[in-house]
C-alpha cells in the first residue's frame, strides 16, 4: 500500500542492467510523522540465469525508512477573533479557556502550549484606566478571568490580544474582544446628618445649616452613575418622595422645592421647603423618610 508513494529517480522496471547500477527511490508525496512513523521497502533484483537458460535469478532486501518528526505551526481555531458580552461589575472565572481552541498536530505539544497576554486596549479613557488589572490569563491553560471591576460608563469595550507559543516555539495569536453591558444603578442621596431652621421665619429652606449667626441652604444632592437617562433620577415630582412624617403633621409643613441639574449629567439636587413658620415651643424635631427613585426602578 506504500509503494505508489515512490517513483525511481535513476533506471526504471524495465531497464537491463549488464553487470552492476546504482539506483535511487524519490518519494511522491509528502509524508505525515503523526500518522507515519516508517516505511518497509521490499526490493527485489532479478536477471537472467546462465545455469538454466530461461529462468531467472532473484535476490530481495528490506529497506526500512524512519519518517523524522518537524515542529509544525499551531493554530487558534476559526477566525481566531472571539467575542464575549459581560454586564458591568461582573466577575468571570472562565471567559474562555484557549487551549481548547488551540490545534497543535505535532504529538508532543498537543495540550502544551503557553499562554501570555500581549496587549490590552480600550475604546474610552485610554490613558485613565489600566485593562491589565482586569483581566488575568492562566499561562498553561488558556484560561482568561475578569474581575469585577467593570464600568460601562468608563469603558464599554476592551481588546486583548493572545499569543499561544507550543514547545518548539512556534507562535499564533488570537484577539478576545469583551464588550462591557450597562447595568442599572442605584441612585445615592448625599445629606446631612441634621438640620436646623430658626422658628417664626419662612424665608429658610428646611435643609439649612446654622453656622456663623446664620441659616444657610444645603441642598440634597443625587447622585447616579448611570450615563443613560432612562435609568436616572430626573424629575422631582415622580422620582422623590417625603413619607413617614414624625409629628405626622409634618406631611402638611415640608414639600420638595427647588430641583435643579448640575453641569454633571448625573447629579441631581433639591430642597426641602415649609409651607408656614415653625414654633419651637409646640415642637422642636421633625422627621421623616426621603426615598429617592430612578428611572430604571431602582431606589435608596
Amino acid at each position: 500500500n506504500t509503494m505508489p508513494a515512490f517513483k525511481w529517480a535513476e533506471g526504471n522496471d524495465v531497464t537491463i542492467f549488464t553487470s552492476s547500477c546504482i539506483f535511487a527511490v524519490d518519494t511522491r508525496s509528502i509524508f505525515d510523522f503523526e500518522n507515519l512513523k516508517e516505511i518497509k521497502l521490499l526490493v527485489i533484483v532479478r536477471d537472467t540465469s546462465t545455469v538454466f537458460p530461461g529462468m531467472l535469478e532473484s535476490e530481495n532486501a528490506v529497506i526500512q525508512i524512519d519518517i523524522l518528526n518537524v515542529n509544525e505551526a499551531p493554530s487558534f481555531e476559526g477566525t481566531k477573533n472571539y467575542t464575549f458580552n459581560v454586564y458591568e461589575e461582573i466577575e468571570v472565572q472562565n471567559l474562555v479557556v484557549l487551549m481548547d481552541k488551540f490545534s497543535d498536530v505535532d504529538e508532543n505539544n498537543q495540550n502544551n502550549a503557553v499562554f501570555q497576554i500581549e496587549s490590552i486596549s480600550q475604546n474610552i479613557n485610554t490613558t485613565q484606566f489600566d485593562g491589565s488589572t482586569i483581566f488575568m490569563l492562566s499561562s498553561t491553560t488558556g484560561s482568561l478571568q475578569m474581575s469585577g471591576a467593570t464600568d460601562f460608563e468608563t469603558v464599554t469595550q476592551y481588546t486583548i490580544n493572545i499569543k499561544g507559543v507550543d514547545l518548539g516555539g512556534l507562535v499564533d495569536t488570537c484577539v478576545v474582544v469583551v464588550n462591557i453591558l450597562d447595568v442599572n444603578e442605584s441612585p445615592n442621596l448625599l445629606l446631612q446628618a441634621q438640620y436646623q431652621i430658626a422658628e417664626n421665619v419662612i424665608t429658610s429652606e428646611a435643609n439649612s445649616i446654622y453656622a456663623n449667626g446664620v441659616y444657610v441652604a444645603k441642598p440634597l444632592v443625587v447622585t447616579d452613575p448611570d450615563n443613560d437617562d432612562a435609568k436616572r433620577t430626573l424629575n422631582l415630582d415622580t422620582h422623590v418622595t417625603l413619607s413617614n412624617f414624625n409629628p405626622s403633621s409634618g406631611n402638611n409643613i415640608f414639600y420638595k422645592n427647588n430641583s435643579s441639574r448640575s453641569d454633571n449629567p448625573s447629579t441631581f439636587q433639591f430642597n426641602i421647603g415649609i409651607n408656614f413658620p415653625l414654633n419651637y415651643e409646640i415642637n422642636s424635631l421633625y422627621t421623616f423618610q426621603i426615598v429617592i427613585n430612578d428611572q430604571g426602578g431602582l431606589s435608596s
